[in-house]
């Protein structure tokens, strides 16, 4: 920074398939590794192919698969109204 301006002198930058529909084009075809460096289970590939084909914003993140405790962050409208559900 100095008087007159803003000077970038470096950069780095990490990307992921959040915005890989709208980059695309410049990115080219881009692997991502795996989240939490794991392949999915089972269910978490279920709910990303329904999210693939639907209008709806659908994740699941399997943290403790032999877990009991479950967290259902409410998103969109229901925000208003629950800030987070715990199923038990």
């Amino acid at each position: 920074v100095t008087g007159d301006g803003l000077y970038i002198l470096d950069m780095a930058a990490k990307i992921d398939a959040t915005a890989d529909y709208i980059c695309k084009a410049k990115w080219g075809d881009v692997e991502f590794p795996p989240p939490f460096g794991r392949e999915a289970y089972p269910e978490e590939a279920y709910i990303a192919d329904l999210d693939a084909k639907s209008g709806a914003s659908l994740k699941l993140t399997l943290l403790n698969p032999r877990g009991r405790i479950w967290t259902m962050v409410a998103g969109g409208g229901a925000s208003v109204v629950y800030r987070c559900l715990l199923c038990i």
